[in-house]
């Protein structure tokens, strides 16, 4: 009888590692992204610049206070990011298909965080 060789202990930790929270945690990350992108969206076309022009009807600060708060939304870019990272990690654990659907929806996420200027 052969003792374990230290490639089989790796073998062994690997294929018990588990793919779901690394996949849990994109898809809560892309949902994040997603639902940043559509405040920042609603603000900066429906209030700040919106077809009624509200933009006039907004004393200086508001609008300053709203600028700034439009500039903090953008951390949904970063979001997007990290949504990417863990769907890429999650591909280290097994089973595989939770890694497939966070790294579809992580696409989704950098699309979004793409598409705005």
């Amino acid at each position: 009888m052969s003792s374990p060789t230290p490639e089989d202990a790796t073998a062994v930790r690997t294929a018990s590692l588990p793919s779901w929270p690394a996949a849990t945690a994109s898809l809560v990350l892309t949902g994040t992204t997603v639902y940043l992108f559509r405040i920042y969206g609603d603000l900066h076309w429906r209030v700040i610049y919106g077809p009624d022009r509200y933009e006039s009807a907004l004393s200086e600060g508001t609008r300053a206070e709203l600028l700034d708060l439009l500039a903090r939304l953008n951390y949904y870019r970063i979001f997007s990011i990290l949504a990417l990272a863990f769907a890429i990690w999650s591909f280290r654990g097994r089973p595989r298909w939770p890694a497939w659907l966070a790294l579809a929806a992580s696409g989704l996420a950098l699309f979004v965080s793409a598409i705005v200027m």
